[in-house]
């Protein structure tokens, strides 16, 4: 009997994404082994954050790294660091009051998220500019004002569509004495990200999360980027008491996001998985398709721009696309599959489906369409 049934929780199949929702992605033997090991001998916490981010900037060509908390932690402390600016301890025990400095961050996304939250837990002000429009460095450069201290940069495919090319938008950032920072928590693959915002188009940081694409541990992310603020940073981090106390991790996180980053960088093993995910993709359209209920499309880039395709499955029939999910989460396991906007249908992203998962989605989504259909459901 596992964990999860002597606690009588439900459990799912996650055919919708790697989210917090749902515990974002499954880790690798390997990690859960590194993590094992991490958690039968004691470090100072400071001497494994120096050793680890080290290693993660050799593996992805950066001046500097830091294991954070997730993304939001993450951006917790890069706050702060924006805002302070300098190795003055007496400043960072001010905040979150931020009065006496350059406190606002010109904020660039398409949607709600946790940055702006961030932000202001750190006593920062969130400046929206171009939200759900698309902007120009004319508007960005009409925002800043004196107390302004970064642009942040929330990369999706949608925002960079609708935005200038972050080398134009760093390029403006430097300009103006202020830092570009990007929140890239879901932007792998391509592996290449991994340097791609700083090193190859300037920016001061970026942030990806630890539990996604990558596999470590949920509670985890890497923030990449100039040597000189993340050494600031390091005044900040846990285990220091202070603005980021509630963002510390222990050496199980760590080693768990430096061990899956390994995994993840290592040649071939992306393009294996890739292949993996296409054949259970294909498995699942052709079944589906085979029933004549569904039609099926292939969707690029993934939910959030990343370069891998995933489902888009549309419900024939006259069956409610809502009521078939619904039917789906209400399955043993649950079945959780994503929204398709504009659509009577829903996705699939077999990024964190194991093989012998594909077939029993297939089974769970003809099971429901039946079920939906002779009980007349409603959307």
């Amino acid at each position: 009997m596992g964990i999860y049934e002597r606690l009588k929780v439900k459990t799912y199949i996650n055919a919708w994404d790697a989210v917090s929702e749902y515990g974002s992605s499954r880790m690798e033997k390997e990690t859960l082994d590194a993590m094992r090991d991490a958690a039968t001998q004691y470090v100072h916490i400071e001497d494994l954050q120096e050793a680890v981010g080290r290693e993660i900037a050799r593996m992805t060509g950066n001046e500097a790294a830091f294991v954070i908390a997730g993304t939001a932690a993450g951006m917790l402390m890069a706050s702060a660091v924006c805002m302070v600016r300098h190795p003055e301890s007496e400043l960072f025990d001010l905040l979150p009051d931020t009065r006496e400095l350059r406190n606002e961050f010109i904020l660039l996304r398409e949607r709600r998220t946790s940055v702006g939250y961030a932000i202001k837990a750190a006593g920062g002000k969130v400046i929206d500019v171009g939200f759900l429009n698309h902007v120009t460095v004319e508007d960005i450069e009409k925002a800043i004002t004196p107390k302004t201290c970064a642009i942040v940069y929330c990369d999706t495919q949608v925002l960079s569509m609708r935005c200038p090319p972050l080398r134009k938008l760093t390029l403006l950032a430097h300009k103006h004495d202020l830092f570009m920072v990007v929140q890239a928590s879901g932007q792998l693959p391509p592996v290449e990200n991994l340097w791609h915002y700083t090193v190859d188009n300037g920016a001061d940081l970026a942030l990806f999360a630890g539990g996604k694409a990558i596999r470590g541990a949920q509670q985890s992310g890497i923030l990449v980027g100039r040597r000189a603020l993340i050494d600031l940073m390091k005044m900040v981090a846990p285990p220091k008491t202070g603005i980021a106390r509630t963002t510390k991790e222990g050496r199980e996180e760590i080693i768990s996001v430096y061990a899956a980053l390994k995994r993840f960088m290592q040649p071939g093993q992306m393009a294996d998985r890739l292949g993996q995910m296409r054949v259970m993709r294909e498995q699942i359209a052709r079944a589906l398709e085979g029933t004549g209920n569904f039609n099926t499309a292939t969707l690029y880039p993934g939910p959030s721009g990343q370069t891998y395709r995933y489902l888009g499955v549309e419900v024939l029939g006259g069956v409610p696309a809502g009521a078939l999910t619904r039917l789906l989460l209400a399955r043993d396991p649950g079945i959780v599959v994503g929204p398709w906007e504009g659509h009577n249908g829903f996705t699939i992203n077999t990024l964190n489906l194991e093989p012998e998962e594909a077939s029993l989605v297939i089974e769970g989504i003809l099971a429901c369409y039946d079920q939906a259909k002779e009980g007349g459901a409603r959307a």
